[in-house]
Order: C-alpha cells, then sequence, then structure tokens
C-alpha cells in the first residue's frame, strides 16, 4: 500500500503526539524517515541475498574495453546471466586481480562468460567487468536497487501491509528522544512491527520457492528465459 512522505510525516507526529507543534519540525521527521526507511530496507534485503527485491537491469552502457555501467541505483548485485542464442547461462565469477589474465584467457564462447564488480569511486558509480568482452551485449544482469531518498509530500514509499508502519514508529522514537521523553512502548512496538515485516518477507520468499518446484520442465525452462523474472 502505497503512503506519500506527507502522510508519514502525520503518522508519525500522530505516533509522537506532536501534531500542531513546530517542536520538530517537517523537514527534521523526512530526515527520520528516510533514515529508518534504509535501515528497514536493508535488514530487508538480507534475507535469502535480497531475491525478492532483485530487479532487471536494462542494457548495459559499455564505459571501456570490458567494463559496463550498472545503474545508478545499484546497491547489490544478484546474479549475472548470458544468453547464447537459444537459452540463457548463468556467467561466472571471477577474481579482479586476475585482470590481465582474463583478458588473456582464450574463452570457448558464452558459457565460458566470466564477470567481476567493480567501484568506480573517481566516477561514482559501479561497473560489471565481462570476459569475453562480446558477451555483453546478451547480458541479463539482476540486482538490488537503492531505496530512493523521499522529499516531496507526493513522493510514495510504496510498501505493502502496512510495512511503513516500522520506519513510522522509528521516526516517532527519534521525535520523543529529542522532546526528552520515554520512548520506550514506541521501542517495543517497532520491534514488534520489525518482526512482522521480517516474518511477511521470509513468507514471500517461500512461497515463490513453493512455486517454482511446481512449475512443469518445459514451463520450468521458459520461465528461466524470461528477463522480467
Amino acid at each position: 500500500m502505497a503512503e506519500t512522505l506527507t502522510s508519514l510525516i502525520d503518522y508519525t507526529r500522530k505516533r509522537a503526539d506532536m501534531e500542531g507543534t513546530a517542536f520538530v519540525t517537517d523537514d527534521e521527521i523526512t530526515h527520520y524517515l528516510n533514515d529508518e526507511i534504509k535501515a528497514m530496507y536493508s535488514k530487508m534485503v538480507n534475507i535469502e541475498e535480497g531475491i525478492l527485491f532483485a530487479t532487471v537491469a536494462p542494457t548495459l552502457t559499455k564505459v571501456g574495453d570490458n567494463a559496463y555501467a550498472l545503474p545508478s541505483d545499484f546497491m547489490r548485485l544478484v546474479d549475472v546471466n548470458v544468453y547464447t542464442g537459444s537459452q540463457w547461462v548463468p556467467a561466472s565469477p571471477a577474481d579482479p586481480q586476475e585482470y590481465y589474465q582474463l583478458l588473456d584467457d582464450t574463452y570457448t564462447g558464452d558459457y565460458d562468460t566470466r564477470f567481476f564488480l567493480h567501484r568506480n569511486n573517481t566516477l561514482d558509480r559501479y561497473e560489471l567487468f565481462v570476459f569475453p568482452v562480446g558477451s555483453a551485449s546478451n547480458l541479463g544482469v539482476r540486482y538490488i536497487p537503492n531505496m530512493p531518498t523521499l522529499s516531496l509530500g507526493n513522493e510514495t514509499l510504496n510498501w505493502p501491509s502496512n510495512w511503513h508502519q516500522v520506519p513510522v514508529l522509528g521516526a516517532a522514537i527519534k521525535c520523543v528522544i529529542k522532546e526528552e521523553s520515554d520512548p520506550s512502548a514506541l521501542m517495543i512496538e517497532q520491534e514488534s512491527e520489525i518482526r512482522r515485516v521480517l516474518k511477511d518477507v521470509r513468507a514471500q520468499k517461500i512461497a515463490t520457492v513453493k512455486t517454482l518446484r511446481h512449475i512443469g520442465p518445459t514451463n520450468r525452462r521458459r520461465f528461466r528465459l524470461n528477463r522480467n523474472f
């Protein structure tokens, strides 16, 4: 259920019992909410390697002989596959310390594609190095995106099943602490909500695995070829 930043600020004020006061500004609450959203998102994507939150990268832009820029919202790599012309096959992780050896290696085709992840701090981006270079045009990359920062009142947090209660409670706790009041009741409630949300995430991952196991051999192959998964 999508919640706008404006509604999240209102919920936070209600939970902190700070409606109609400027003791804590909306900008401060926005900062608190973004911190809490990112903290909770980090917990969620650590479950089962974050597969539930994976998305498919668009066609990568070549930025070097073997280097391709990953999307600007890149957070974590899930997997890399290459299309051979008839099916998708997984590429193999390589050791970045063997860069020159990877350039000189003889490859037997797309089945032998290798890659490693690189952080380019100068240009503030992540890059994927792929060997041999010709395989990159047929790459399928899945990754976990960063959680966007909310700044405008009409921007939304698109989380299901009242998951937004976790960052709201966290922001309310910070408001209460600033007021030098006791946040213990809110902290207990937030811990309960965190457990509920993480349980929901685990349950959805289990449901996905059960669904895959019930797909027949023919459909399973088609499912693997679908880059939108």
